[in-house]
């Protein structure tokens, strides 16, 4: 609630005001008025923690000697309804609170994906030439786990089937092409094959700390 008043500038015009809460407790202040005699104050929850609010204006120059001519002074009072700040700041922490949890709760699914795969990969020891038309290895899945780690560049499609088909194949080259002085200038290649040969596989052991 917001209450605005304004009163006769050219007197000095003082504005208790009490406010009732909920639990029936009453408080008294003072409404703040600059020098052309206006002021706001604003009430959060009005008609929730507080139900009621009682403004007393006066003019105090004069306690006693009063008479029936006393001359009159004009004054007004505005009053409104907006939003209360506090409700939305607390609104606004208790959504970033909330964020912070789900980020907080997402890294940590990410930290068990990671560990998780991890150990997968970490699991794998290449022994043996791979090639294209194997289906269903274990050594294929392997090499694909670890092929998927090396990132998108490598392997985009990610796919860990057991199957050695076009994109494996494909993941391979790219792999072979990225370590090419490790893997194809020893054998004289300039481009990769997508034959997970004995070379192939001492960089990818290395990789796997084997």
């Amino acid at each position: 609630l917001k209450v605005e008043f304004a009163g006769f500038p050219e007197v000095k015009f003082k504005v208790p005001y009490l406010l009732q809460d909920q639990k029936g407790n009453i408080s008294i202040n003072f409404l703040e008025l600059n020098d052309s005699q206006k002021g706001e104050i604003y009430i959060p929850d009005f008609g929730e923690n507080n139900l009621s609010l009682i403004l007393i204006p006066s003019i105090q120059f004069k306690i006693s000697d009063f008479s029936d001519r006393e001359p009159f002074y004009t004054f007004s009072w505005k009053i409104s309804v907006v939003k209360s700040e506090e409700k939305e700041t607390e609104l606004i922490k208790e959504l970033l609170a909330q964020i912070d949890f789900l980020q907080k709760e997402i890294a940590k699914v990410q930290a068990q994906i990671n560990a998780i795969l991890s150990k997968k990969i970490g699991m794998c020891t290449f022994s043996s030439d791979l090639y294209f038309g194997m289906m269903g290895n274990p050594d294929v899945r392997c090499l694909q786990e670890f092929l998927e780690s090396q990132g998108s560049e490598i392997y985009p499609e990610g796919l860990v089937t057991g199957n050695f088909l076009s994109l494996t194949k494909a993941a391979v080259i790219r792999f072979q092409e990225k370590y090419a002085t490790e893997i194809l200038v020893p054998l004289g290649l300039e481009k990769g094959t997508g034959y997970f040969g004995p070379m192939t596989r001492a960089v990818a052991n290395q990789k796997l700390n084997w």
